[in-house]
């Protein structure tokens, strides 16, 4: 099976870039980030797919308090990715990453959610159209908003620093 994450307007404005935001994907290749357990990623007009049902592409740098916005769309019902946020070094990022669902496949965990940990409020993602899923994370605090509205607002210790990766099918 393959999966993709589609990529929106990949450029920073100079505004942006003088407040210290940095493009992790270009949509044009895997630049900073490393493809691991037997994951197959690619890039192609930019949209970022996932070749195989297993593995995750992982950021080559580390972050503390940061703010991620990702702009996506899912082409299909069954659509299921996650974004791992604070990911350890080393071993599977479920492990270690609170696990940002991303895709309506699991009811009690809907998109915007910290599977296994923190429920977002329901929200339907219509497909084939584009959203925006914006993590903050600070200190503890974590705030996921969808489309502009948050959807998650919690405290959690588990992690205070770490990489980020992609999952898709898992």
């Amino acid at each position: 099976a393959t999966s993709a994450l589609l990529a929106s307007d990949n450029t920073l404005t100079i505004s942006q870039a003088q407040e210290g935001w940095l493009l992790l994907f270009t949509g044009e290749s895997l630049v900073g980030w490393t493809p691991e357990n037997s994951g197959v990623w690619s890039t192609a007009n930019g949209t970022l797919f996932a070749s195989s049902d297993s593995g995750y592409l992982r950021s080559n740098s580390a972050f503390v308090d940061f703010a991620l916005n990702l702009d996506f769309r899912t082409t299909a019902s069954d659509a299921d990715c996650t974004v791992y946020l604070r990911a350890a070094p080393d071993g599977d990022p479920h492990d270690s990453a609170y696990s940002l669902q991303i895709g309506d496949t699991q009811a009690d965990w809907p998109t915007g959610s910290i599977v296994g940990q923190h429920k977002a409020q329901p929200s339907h993602l219509a497909q084939n159209q584009w959203h925006t899923i914006e993590a903050t994370l600070s200190g503890e605090q974590i705030v996921i908003s969808l489309d502009g509205k948050k959807i998650l607002d919690v405290k959690d210790p588990r992690s205070k620093a770490g990489f980020i990766a992609l999952g898709c099918g898992r």
